[in-house]
């Protein structure tokens, strides 16, 4: 009996080893999940504002909504051949002219959403 008092110490040691590092190996995937969703987790926008211009809003986006915005900086002329084009990146928000909104809008790409600043 002598001879199996390590081995069942040993088995105990190990068993309370992984009895006591299981939640953390758990919590630790559950963390891990969740900043990846938070680093998926952002929208697409295509703008024909400056670039300094987009950053600051990406930021003040994400300050305010602890959401990331991506935002492609594009000439209108861009912004409609992206709409078009079957593969690639499509936009969630689109900032543009009235006049490319509403192109838009007519070839079904998107939706519209009617904002007016007061102030």
């Amino acid at each position: 009996m002598k001879k199996f008092v390590p081995f069942i110490v040993l088995s105990l040691f190990v068993i309370l080893l992984l009895g006591l590092c299981g939640p953390i190996l758990v919590q630790r995937q559950q963390e891990e999940a969740q900043r990846a969703y938070e680093a998926e987790r952002h929208l697409v926008v295509f703008s024909d504002l400056p670039q300094d211009v987009n950053d600051g809003l990406a930021q003040r986006f994400y300050e305010q909504k602890h959401l990331r915005v991506q935002i492609y900086s594009k000439s209108d002329s861009e912004i409609r051949q992206s709409l078009k084009d079957d593969g690639g990146v499509k936009p969630d928000i689109l900032i543009a002219s009235e006049d490319d909104l509403q192109c838009s809008e007519e070839k079904r790409h998107l939706a519209a959403l009617r904002l007016t600043g007061h102030g």
